[in-house]
């Protein structure tokens, strides 16, 4: 049986942080308070099983939530879900930090990594 191939365009760096510059604006608190989650096909992305199958979340309390700074590791996660024919859409998820946490204007003294 033959089977079709068609190009999918890559999804490059640059086009991913603009989009990710869009849903989370840059702000001086710390921690963010702001994750990235990938849908597809209308659940989230969870993560890929040892022999490369793609496993996904009916909600968001299952999905891979990345930091917004980390355009890499999104761009890799979207190529390789868009090679397998898939369709993706990043998606902005607004995190509850307790108010002891946040940290104003990035003081290294008291900041604290979570």
């Amino acid at each position: 049986m033959a089977r079709s191939s068609r190009r999918i365009n890559e999804v490059s760096p640059g086009h991913v942080c603009e989009i990710i510059k869009q849903l989370c604006p840059y702000t001086e608190e710390w921690p963010p308070r702001k994750a990235i989650a990938i849908t597809i096909n209308g659940r989230y992305f969870h993560s890929f099983s040892k022999i490369g199958r793609l496993s996904t979340a009916w909600h968001i309390s299952g999905a891979a939530l990345f930091q917004p700074w980390h355009y890499g590791a999104i761009t890799k996660v979207m190529n390789k879900i868009h090679n397998k024919g898939y369709q993706t859409f990043l998606v902005a998820v607004a995190i509850s930090v307790p108010e002891e946490q946040v940290v104003e204007n990035n003081d290294p003294e008291r900041m604290v990594v979570l």
